[in-house]
Order: C-alpha cells, then sequence, then structure tokens
C-alpha cells in the first residue's frame, strides 16, 4: 500500500479549516498554511540542501507547531526523521546521532550550548536553528522556509512499509536502539487511536498532545476535547500509574510545562475550562512496544 500526503488532501478539502494551534506562542495555521509550510520544508530539503529519500533528519526540540511541519514535509520527499530526547545528556545524545548519521540537525536555541559541544564529535552536514538569528553557516528554520518553494516537491512513491522516522529505545539494558517506524506504523496507529476516542471529522474540540513529541510522537497521544463530549487523555501504557492528578500549578507555569510534555501541568492547564474528574484517561502502547 502507498503512502498518501494526507496534510495536502485536508488542504485541498478544508483549506480554511483550523490545523494547528501552538499553545506555547499562540500561532495558529489552517491546513492550506500548514501544508505550504511543510511544502516549504520540503523544498527546503530536497532543493536547497540536497537532502534524498532515506537521508536523515534529527530535531532536538521541545513540543512545538514546528515539529508537525517538519514531520510531514519529512513525509513529502521521503527523508527519514528522528526525533532527539532533549532530556539526555550531550554524551547520550552523541551516541545516537553518530548511530543514526544524519544530514541535518534542528535544534532550538535553548539546546544551543550541547549542540556546540556535539559539533567536533558528529559529522552532521547542516544545521537548522528554530530563532530568528541562526551561527554563520546555519540556516534558521523560518529563514529557510520563506526561501523555499510553497509548491513544494515531488512526492516519490513510498510504501507503508517504508520508514518515516527513527526513534531510539531509553537503551536500558544496553546502548538505545533505534526503532524503525514506518508510514503504516503511523496510519493504523492514527485510525486506532481515532476509534479509541471517537475522533471525527464532526469533532470540533481541540486535540491536545500531552506528552513529549520527541517520543512515539505525533500522531498517537491525544488528548480530544470536544465542546459537547468528554475530555480525553492518552498516554502510553508505564508512563503513569494513574490518571492526572491536580497540582498546585500556576496557569503560566502549566502552559511551559505542556512545552515540555508533562501531563499533570497540562491537567491543570486545562483547569479553567473542564474539572478534573471529568478526565477520562486512557494508557495505550507505543509504537516501539
Amino acid at each position: 500500500m502507498y503512502h498518501f500526503d494526507w496534510i495536502k488532501r485536508h488542504a485541498e478539502r478544508t483549506p480554511h479549516k483550523l490545523a494547528l494551534v501552538d499553545a506555547h506562542t499562540g500561532r495558529q495555521f489552517t491546513y492550506a498554511q500548514f501544508n505550504e509550510r511543510a511544502n516549504r520544508f520540503a523544498s527546503f530539503l530536497q532543493d536547497t540542501l540536497g537532502i534524498q529519500r532515506g537521508d536523515r533528519v534529527s530535531i532536538l526540540a521541545q513540543n512545538s507547531s514546528d515539529y508537525f511541519e517538519v514531520l510531514f514535509g519529512c513525509g513529502k520527499m521521503g527523508a527519514i526523521l528522528n526525533t532527539l530526547n532533549w532530556r539526555l545528556a550531550v554524551a547520550e545524545l552523541e551516541y545516537i546521532i553518530n548511530d543514526c548519521a544524519p544530514r541535518v540537525l534542528i535544534y532550538e536555541p535553548n539546546f544551543a550550548e550541547a549542540v556546540d559541544t556535539l559539533r567536533p564529535q558528529i559529522s552532521c552536514e547542516f544545521y537548522v536553528v528554530i530563532d530568528d538569528e541562526a551561527q554563520e553557516g546555519e540556516w534558521t528554520y523560518e529563514g529557510a522556509l520563506t526561501a523555499s518553494s510553497p509548491q513544494g516537491v515531488e512526492m516519490p512513491p513510498l510504501t507503508y512499509d517504508d520508514t518515516w522516522a527513527i526513534i531510539y529505545t531509553s537503551g536500558t539494558t544496553g546502548r538505545p536502539k533505534g526503532a524503525q517506524v514506518t508510514y503504516g506504523n503511523f496510519f493504523y496507529n492514527a485510525v486506532g487511536m481515532g476509534q479509541a476516542i471517537d475522533l471525527t471529522s464532526l469533532g470540533l474540540g481541540t486535540r491536545w498532545f500531552g506528552n513529549p513529541m520527541m517520543d512515539d510522537t505525533p500522531l498517537k497521544q491525544t488528548l480530544n476535547i470536544p465542546d459537547e463530549v468528554e475530555v480525553v487523555a492518552v498516554t502510553p501504557l508505564g508512563y503513569h500509574d494513574e490518571p492526572p492528578k491536580e497540582r498546585p500549578v500556576q496557569p503560566l507555569e502549566a502552559l511551559t510545562d505542556f512545552r515540555r510534555g508533562d501531563q499533570y501541568k497540562l491537567a491543570a492547564l486545562l483547569r479553567g475550562k473542564v474539572a478534573l474528574e471529568d478526565i477520562v484517561h486512557y494508557n495505550g502502547y507505543g509504537r516501539r512496544e
């Protein structure tokens, strides 16, 4: 079975429908805007950097809408996304990057010190910083999008057996191992999660991603908050032993920790909209189990 460009299709059918809301920055994108930004990133990778199908692109960043653009941009031209755990020490990141061998490293400025330490130890060709300014020889993320084609590139024939992402295990009993997540894994996991939380095109609420996107990422851990239905929290088994409990957290702190993927703080962030006892909590297996 061949992979389908979902975002392009949504942009054709419902171009003005809201697709992404970045809780940290307040940015909002329609499906048409989302698709264009993913197109531009795909064009940047292929036309500007010369990235080819099967090349790795690593990202060291916390939760943001940029993550989705990078994911689907890679999917539009066949590059493989490697999500890096920003909680790891530099030595641990060094091993994973050298094992994965990405040609591109995308990072946020709060990880600049770690990246500077890594540079002499890794063989990455290109660096992209998610910031307004970049070091000499690097690109800013927004600058890269602006300089690239909104039409994107021609998508190669990708099957459900092709790898879309490489996500490393924790390495509990040894070195971390890169789990290859295919397009089929993403698709069927999205279908399964959509059924589990009764997610349909009629749902007009907000879809929250409550866990770090670096870990089993964007299509699985979904918090569906339809205005007229229930609040659903989805986390992998073992992430919590119990549903989120109220803790004394200020809204601003909750918003900050939402970006880091702390679901307890997410519950506090939602306090003004729903009662915590109304949150329905589900555990679900990740794609690496």
